[in-house]
């Protein structure tokens, strides 16, 4: 079972509060299927990254959620899907460097 998740860092760019920012993550599997399901966030760096500003959507960006509100995606054997992420980041939050873990677990799909 192949699982890779790509870029493995993504980059939202320079954003100042108030502001927010779209990534593409591309989730590749190999030979099985495999879903997607209970996508969480945890902050790593400040208090940004968290389920609350970090939405993702499974429809090329028209419609934003949070992860407990993500339906889980299928993925068939030998494709990829994109994952579209949303970073806001608050007013009020002071300039630092930020940063967070994603965690997509997956099971074979049958």
């Amino acid at each position: 079972m192949n699982f890779i998740p790509n870029p493995g860092t993504l980059d939202f760019s320079r954003l100042m509060p108030g502001q927010s920012s779209i990534a593409i993550s591309t989730l590749a599997v190999g030979n099985s299927s495999l879903d997607v399901i209970g996508i969480s966030v945890s902050p790593g760096i400040g208090t940004v990254f968290t389920e609350d500003n970090l939405l993702f959507s499974v429809d090329n960006g028209a419609n934003f959620v949070s992860a407990d509100e993500l339906p889980v995606i299928f993925i068939s054997e030998n494709s990829s899907f994109e994952l579209y992420l949303k970073l806001n980041i608050p007013v009020g939050t002071f300039a630092q460097e930020f940063s967070g873990t994603i965690i997509y677990p997956v099971v074979e799909g049958f």
